[in-house]
C-alpha cells in the first residue's frame, strides 16, 4: 500500500525519518569545465544529473575532467553508494 505515492513498507533494516531530523546542511553542488565526453576507465569523470534516472543509476553517463584539474576522491562514487527501491 502508498500514501501519497509514498510505499507504506520499508526494506528490511530501514527506518522512516523527517528529512530535517537527519539533514545538517545543504550544499551547492559543484560546477566544472570538463571535457564534452565519457570519461574512460583511467580517468575521473563527474556524474551528470541524467546519471540517476527513474530509479536507475547509469555509471556512463558522466563527463571526463581534465587531467591538470584537481580532485578530491571523498567525493569518488564507490559500489553500494547508490541503489534503488
Amino acid at each position: 500500500m502508498s500514501e501519497g505515492g509514498i510505499p507504506s513498507e520499508l526494506p528490511e533494516g530501514w527506518v522512516r525519518v523527517r528529512l530535517g531530523d537527519i539533514l545538517a546542511r545543504i550544499e551547492a553542488g559543484k560546477s566544472y569545465k570538463c571535457e564534452p565526453r565519457p570519461a574512460s576507465a583511467e580517468e575521473w569523470g563527474v556524474i551528470k544529473v541524467s546519471a540517476m534516472t527513474w530509479g536507475e543509476f547509469d555509471e556512463g553517463e558522466n563527463k571526463a575532467v581534465p587531467a591538470e584539474f584537481p580532485f578530491n576522491p571523498e567525493y569518488e562514487i564507490r559500489p553500494g553508494d547508490v541503489t534503488s527501491c
